[in-house]
């Protein structure tokens, strides 16, 4: 498979690691991006959701995001959006657990990653595969603009991934506003 996509992204990025065929098949998918939209969420969301139900897909898929460019282009009814999303899809039955959280302090984030992960027996996370390019976790940047993204290393993103972490705050959280 090529490590180097400039179309056609979803398969790659967005579904084939959490394959049942896999060995390993993954479970878990990090998202860092500068931007989101709730259409990219919902129809992602409602893809592995149906795939799970099919058994093309591991059960138990969650998916953790991180929205870097927060400061400058999060409006407030973007952000309640996306809060009504979330909270709608993590209600409903058969469907991906999602979680979102903003970079709040610190230089804002504009690097846009996906991070897929599988559990080992003790429930330990290991990264698998990860992307990296200029892939925004939005419906443009998957269908309208010419993007790449290239294989990357699973356990640098990780480690990124955790070093932004403290920077963030829960979407939900209710200084999230603020």
């Amino acid at each position: 498979s090529p490590t180097f996509i400039t179309s056609d992204f979803d398969e790659p990025v967005l579904f084939a690691p959490a394959r049942t065929e896999f060995i390993h098949p993954c479970s878990s998918l990090k998202v860092i991006t500068a931007f989101t939209d709730c259409e990219r969420i919902s129809t992602h969301m409602i893809s592995l959701a149906e795939g799970m139900k099919s058994n093309r897909f591991i059960k138990g898929l969650s998916v953790e995001v991180i929205l870097g460019m927060t400061k400058s282009s999060l409006s407030q009814k973007k952000h309640e959006d996306i809060c009504r999303m979330i909270g709608f899809i993590n209600e409903a039955k058969g469907m991906p657990k999602i979680s979102c959280r903003y970079i709040y302090q610190g230089p804002e984030v504009h690097s846009k990653i996906y991070l897929w992960s599988s559990s080992d027996k003790t429930s330990l996370e290991i990264p698998q595969i990860a992307f990296c390019g200029s892939l925004n976790y939005t419906m443009n940047a998957f269908y309208k603009r010419r993007e790449s993204v290239n294989m990357c290393n699973p356990l640098q993103a990780y480690i990124y991934y955790q070093e932004l972490l403290p920077d963030t705050i829960d979407c939900f959280d209710p200084n999230a506003t603020d």
